[in-house]
């Protein structure tokens, strides 16, 4: 669900975090903006990428290190309860710009990566 601002995918609105990731190319991944203010809370979806291409979330906001561009994830629903907010499931480059994440589960793991490698900041 987007509160406010815009999602889009390789420059197309799409109608929010969720479409961004289903849209993405399995070889080649693709680039997800989020305009300024956006706040984003997925209930009851993890977001998910099982392709081998560059995946990019990078945030338009105002603020420094994007305090104003916040993905939320919801633990409350079934399917996300115990889940991570974005899985990555091939091996793919995962980057976020300008963008705060906010964990809403003490024990849940933002991120998880099955890629065979330790990921790192870039």
């Amino acid at each position: 669900v987007l509160l406010k601002g815009t999602v889009k995918l390789n420059g197309t609105e799409v109608d929010d975090l969720a479409a961004a990731f289903e849209g993405l190319n399995a070889t080649t991944g693709g680039v997800i903006t989020l305009s300024t203010g956006n706040h984003i809370v997925e209930t009851g979806t993890q977001l998910v990428y099982s392709g081998t291409g560059e995946v990019t979330i990078t945030g338009e906001g105002s603020k420094e290190y994007g305090t104003d561009v916040i993905i939320i994830g919801n633990p409350n629903t079934g399917a996300q309860g115990s889940r991570e907010l974005i899985y990555l499931t091939g091996k793919s480059d995962f980057t976020i710009k300008n963008v705060t994440v906010k964990n809403t589960r003490r024990l849940q793991l933002f991120v998880q990566i099955n890629t065979g490698y330790t990921p790192h900041d870039r």
